[in-house]
């Protein structure tokens, strides 16, 4: 089956990702993915604007804001209301792509000591024991 990373594939037809798809793809949870999109979208905007635009309830907005401020992929400005802005979109995917290559790697090397784990209890006659 053919690999199409900026399309969901239903029979014959292609339908092409959302901005927040995407997003989430890079490992923003669905709120975050949301009110960055809304923000990219808005430029500097308070949460209650990010609120309105995204869909998602007031404080989910106001929580997703200030996670994404502390991952560096949110500027906020002080003030009443607190603005926020988003990054640049090319800053934002290239910081998201970087975490989610260690993510993997980290993942990967999991993986490796875990099976390399259960070889070794597997030579002395044990079962190995489940991580979970």
């Amino acid at each position: 089956m053919d690999s199409y990373p900026c399309c969901y594939l239903h029979g014959n037809i292609r339908t092409p990702l959302s901005s927040v798809e995407h997003l989430v793809r890079l490992g923003l949870n669905g709120n975050e993915a949301k009110a960055l999109d809304a923000l990219m979208a808005l430029g500097p905007s308070g949460a209650a604007d990010v609120h309105r635009v995204s869909g998602m309830p007031r404080n989910k907005a106001y929580e997703s804001l200030e996670r994404l401020a502390a991952r560096g992929i949110v500027e906020v400005q002080p003030g009443r209301p607190m603005l926020y802005r988003a990054s640049r979109a090319k800053a934002v995917i290239e910081s998201l792509t970087e975490s989610y290559g260690r993510e993997a790697k980290d993942a990967l090397q999991a993986s490796r000591t875990g099976r390399r784990s259960a070889r070794r209890a597997s030579r002395r006659g044990r079962r190995p024991t489940p991580g979970w």
